[in-house]
């Protein structure tokens, strides 16, 4: 039953989206902006309806792969940790698509002063969650930094997943910070956006690198004991 919990309130979401636009007085609604918070095009409102529907179909590959592992005894020793990150990202898409919809509804022709700096610090939250979650993972083929380096030396998969916490999380913290500054100073919103971008790209190069070096260290050190 729990792997289904996730889509019961997906399918609650879409419904409870369709009386809000049933009652938007609007027949058309902003459904495009530009890289500057600005409507561009506008269709039916009921094309609203496709932002929940990622929920939905978020929730059912969730709930497939849920299924077809129940009896996997190595997703079983990392599930716990699964979990969380899917609901993590469940949740940051779920605030990401409310606020959307939000803005879209009252007919907003210019969201760039929220929608830009509050993405940033809902990315950031959610990035700081994920990557404490980083030291308690073992190794896996599903979650956490996959790389050759990582998944060939478990020493090396502790020492980057520990790595990876501590950086990840500094870099979701500098994000959040980003998207507060922006939410004052909104005309560098978008320069703070993209840099936002880049720290989180970096969150996940780093870690990744850094794997690739100590697994070198680590084959040349076992090949000179040899």
């Amino acid at each position: 039953m729990k792997k289904y919990i996730l889509l019961i309130i997906s399918l609650i979401n879409i419904a409870v989206t369709g009386v809000f636009i049933a009652f938007n007085p609007n027949e058309e609604l902003p459904s495009h902006y530009n890289v500057n918070g600005i409507a561009d095009a506008y269709s039916s409102k009921w094309m609203l309806l496709f932002i929940p529907s990622i929920l939905v179909l978020f929730s059912i590959i969730y709930a497939i792969y849920a299924k077809v592992k129940e009896n996997d005894e190595n997703y079983k020793s990392y599930r716990k940790y699964a979990v969380r990150c899917i609901v993590s990202m469940f949740a940051f898409l779920f605030l990401f698509f409310w606020m959307l919809i939000a803005l879209v509804l009252q007919n907003k022709v210019n969201i760039d002063n929220l929608f830009l700096p509050l993405t940033c610090i809902f990315m950031g939250c959610m990035f700081v969650y994920l990557f404490n979650l980083m030291p308690k993972i073992k190794q896996n083929s599903l979650l956490g930094i996959r790389t050759n380096a990582t998944l060939s030396s478990k020493s090396v998969w502790k020492k980057v997943h520990r790595f990876a916490a501590y950086f990840g999380v500094i870099c979701g913290i500098a994000v959040i910070i980003l998207g507060i500054i922006s939410l004052f100073i909104i005309n560098i919103s978008n320069v703070l956006f993209f840099i936002s971008i880049i720290i989180l790209l970096l969150s996940a190069i780093v870690p990744a690198i850094y794997g690739e070096i100590i697994y070198s260290k680590e084959r040349t050190s076992n090949n000179y004991i040899e």
